[in-house]
């Protein structure tokens, strides 16, 4: 990722609620977060909200869920704000989110569709959407995004696959994955 990509995602961050949509043509959870903490200069605290990328039938449905309990569990803590009605709840869960920002939703290709772009804008309007749209860019007026801002210069697969080496690398040397081995 070059600098020149990293400039094009605080941006986004500054417009208005419902129109903060960047794209990345990656796959990997792992270079979207790398973009954003390189745009973010690795300032600790900003919340990248990730999911298993795993939906089944009912795409829109369980890609909100998804996020919703993953916000749940990250703004209002361990319980997830149950003590509170939904109503309360729902109003403290976008509170904290506005004072937390920018909050960053990294949404996996496969999800990656209007109808879900749509009410994850709508169910979440602070956040910024981060499409990770697979090997090539999704077409913004086919999803009916005309705020999609694409991150250029486009991701070449092995430019990726290089910095991917890189992050498993440095992980294996902080410890913050397990390695087994045979003995």
């Amino acid at each position: 990722m070059t600098e020149e990509a990293a400039r094009h995602i605080l941006p986004v961050t500054r417009r208005a609620e419902m129109e903060r949509l960047l794209a990345i043509n990656s796959l990997s959870q792992d270079t979207g977060i790398s973009y954003i903490r390189r745009a973010t200069c690795s300032v600790q605290g900003i919340p990248i909200v990730t999911t298993s990328g795993v939906f089944g039938e009912d795409l829109r449905g369980e890609v909100l869920d998804a996020f919703e309990k993953a916000c749940c569990r990250r703004f209002l803590g361990p319980d997830n704000g149950k003590p509170y009605p939904e109503a309360r709840r729902e109003k403290l869960l976008q509170m904290t989110m506005r004072k937390q920002l920018p909050v960053f939703f990294l949404v996996p290709e496969q999800a990656v569709k209007q109808e879900v772009i749509a009410a994850l804008c709508q169910r979440f309007p602070a956040a910024t959407l981060v499409l990770l749209a697979g090997a090539s860019f999704p077409d913004g007026a086919v999803l009916d995004l005309s705020r999609l801002e694409l991150v250029y210069p486009e991701l070449q697969e092995d430019e990726e696959d290089q910095a991917l080496s890189t992050i498993f690398l440095l992980r294996g040397l902080a410890g913050l994955h397990e390695a087994t081995m045979e003995r």
